[in-house]
Order: C-alpha cells, then sequence, then structure tokens
C-alpha cells in the first residue's frame, strides 16, 4: 500500500506549514524512505510558490557556489526559515496565557491541548490544570474546583459534565398559566394606561357626625364627655327657704347682693382641682349664721 504525501502550496499560515511538515515525516518514517530521496519526494509536492521558492533558493545557492540542498534536515531548516515565522512561538505562548472560553468547553479544550502541544511546554500537571481552569468560564470553574480529582483528563471531564448540566437547567423553564381567551373580542384588548392624579389637599373641615360630636362634647365642671356644662347631671339647685323667726326676709323684687366665696370641689373621676363660685346673701347670710349659734347656745363672743 502506498501512502501519497500532500501537496504544500506556500501560504502564509504557520499552522498550516506545521500540519504538512508533520504529515511528511510520519510517510516517510512509515515508507522507510531512504535519506536521499526525502528531498526529491518532498521536492516534487511543492506547488505555485513554494515550488517557485524552492528553484529560486537551488538558483541561489549554485550562483554563491554552494551545493544543492540534498538533505531533508537541511530542507526541512530552510523551509522552516521561510514559512514558519521567527515570532511564532512566541506568540503560541502569549495566545496560551491569555486563552479564555468563548463557546463550549469542547472547543476551548481542543485549542488548549493544541498550543500545549504545539509549544511543547513542560510544565507540572498542577501547573497545567491551573492554566487551564483560569481559562474556564467562572460560573464552570467553581463547580469544578468544588470536586475532586487528580489529573487533567479528571478535570477535562468534569468541565464537560457541569457544562451539560447547566445546560439542561436554562432549557427548564417554570410552566405559566396563559391568560383565558375572549371569545366576544376579535383582537386582545390591551390595557390602557392608568394616570396617577394628585388632589390637593382639602382646606375645608372634615363633617363631624352625631356620634363623633356627642365623643368631642365634654363638660368642664366634670370633664365628662357627652354633655355639656348647663346639662351636667351633678349641678346644685339653690334653693331659698322662707327665713324663720329672727332672719331677714328676702324681697323678691329687690336684687339681692351677692358675695363670692371660693370652694374646692372635687370631680368624680380623675385628679382635677375645680374652683367653682359659691354665692351667699349680705348680709342676711351672716344674720342667718348668728340667729343658728344662738340656737346652739354658742356665744358671739
Amino acid at each position: 500500500m502506498s501512502i501519497q504525501i500532500p501537496e504544500f502550496e506556500g501560504n502564509l499560515d504557520p499552522n498550516e506549514f506545521i500540519d504538512w511538515m508533520h504529515t511528511v515525516e510520519r510517510i516517510f518514517d512509515y515508507e522507510e524512505v531512504p535519506e536521499d530521496r526525502k528531498v526529491k519526494l518532498a521536492a516534487l509536492k511543492l506547488k505555485k510558490y513554494a515550488s517557485l521558492w524552492w528553484e529560486n533558493t537551488n538558483q541561489q545557492r549554485r550562483r554563491e557556489g554552494r551545493d544543492k540542498i540534498r538533505t531533508w534536515s537541511k530542507m526541512k531548516r530552510a523551509m522552516t526559515k521561510r514559512f514558519l515565522p521567527e515570532h511564532h512561538r512566541r506568540d503560541l505562548y502569549l495566545k496560551l496565557q491569555s486563552l479564555q472560553q468563548v463557546s463550549s468547553v469542547s472547543e476551548y479544550t481542543w485549542e488548549f491541548e493544541r498550543l500545549l502541544l504545539q509549544c511543547d511546554v513542560q510544565e507540572a500537571p498542577e501547573q497545567t490544570i491551573a492554566r487551564y481552569l483560569r481559562g474556564l468560564k467562572p460560573q464552570i470553574a467553581d463547580a469544578v474546583e468544588l470536586q475532586q480529582y487528580w489529573s487533567f483528563n479528571d478535570v477535562r471531564a468534569l468541565a464537560h459534565k457541569v457544562e451539560q448540566q447547566q445546560a439542561r437547567r436554562a432549557t427548564t423553564r417554570p410552566f405559566v398559566k396563559a391568560a383565558p381567551f375572549n371569545k366576544g373580542s376579535s383582537s386582545q384588548a390591551k390595557p390602557s394606561p392608568t394616570t396617577t392624579v394628585k388632589r390637593a389637599p382639602s382646606t375645608t373641615r372634615p363633617e363631624v357626625k352625631s356620634h363623633e360630636r356627642d365623643i368631642i362634647r365634654r363638660c368642664f365642671k366634670c370633664q365628662g364627655v357627652g354633655h355639656m356644662a348647663s346639662e351636667c347631671p351633678t349641678r346644685r339647685n339653690v334653693v331659698i327657704r322662707e327665713p324663720s323667726d329672727g332672719e331677714e326676709e328676702f324681697d323678691e323684687n329687690v336684687d339681692p347682693v351677692w358675695d363670692a366665696e371660693e370652694i374646692e370641689e372635687y370631680p368624680d373621676e380623675g385628679e382635677l382641682l375645680v374652683v367653682r363660685k359659691a354665692l351667699s346673701v349680705t348680709p342676711a347670710k351672716e344674720e342667718s349664721q348668728r340667729v343658728a349659734r344662738g340656737r346652739q347656745g354658742i356665744d358671739d363672743s
């Protein structure tokens, strides 16, 4: 079984050149191609710009008095210098350091491993795991770090599992009850926007009901509620009796002269002092008091 060597057109993509170079070396190893035939077989697969470059390189060496390239190691070194930029490895390291997950975990893992192999990084497994977790999405990396793992393959498998779990949770939505359909209307009525009207504060006095008015009414004499002082049940009626012997008789047509005397009275409830003016008759009051003391045998002296 014969295996054909792929063609190379000299594109400026470094990854394409590296892939072609690795494929040619595997074919040479499988076919056990002798060293003196490797250059001739590889030169046959150069097309377009790569073929033009190869012919120009051999002519330049002849003008300089040097021999043609006859070994595979020299041909590979010359092609690497031309089709692989010098900063390519440095760019790979920078890309590996700043690699972040954008789409799925599968694509991120594939790109991470590709860069890791192209850079030929020699580091401890713990450092590789830390580099891989740093590029994952935060919600996936946090969930993976809570699990137990021993190798990079375990971390990679956990990342895929966490992504699948989060995808299932995102697709599961709570059941929402649909609004009832109104058969009478052809189209669904849209709710009219409500406007909020601010009312100015009222300056009129609120109306007081009859039972509230009874509660508000308070007697200033007994401090009771529901009645006025004129309707107070504790009001005293002044009764003027006819004078007895030795007492002065009152004339209804003549206004008597009243004398004010302060008497302290206490209400039925509460701690409140009420000062009331009691009216007495002068000089009838003195005369009646004198007669009363005379009857009781009390000497005025």
